[in-house]
């Protein structure tokens, strides 16, 4: 997840699920993370994002470490279907 400042045109890395990128002959479909669903709280300046692993990651793009933290939904592997809003 990468913020873009259109005024400076720079862009910020928030969050990196997969540091290492695709490694070859040990990544795959069980342990590649990507995100599915995402919500965005301006008063609370606070991003949530859902993982394909179950877990939502809050994310502060003010703060020095942009992951204030990570809260696991459900175990790997049990699909859940959530909604989940702000106010």
């Amino acid at each position: 997840m990468q913020s873009f400042d259109i005024e400076s045109g720079c862009d910020t890395e928030l969050l990196n699920l997969n540091p290492d990128g695709w490694i070859e002959g040990e990544s795959n479909e069980r342990n590649w993370k990507m995100l599915y669903g995402m919500d965005v709280s301006w008063h609370r300046n606070l991003i949530l994002a859902g993982d394909s692993h179950g877990t939502v990651h809050a994310v502060d793009p003010r703060a020095n470490k942009a992951l204030v933290g990570n809260y696991q939904l459900h175990k790997k592997g049990n699909k859940v279907r959530t909604q989940c809003a702000m106010h």
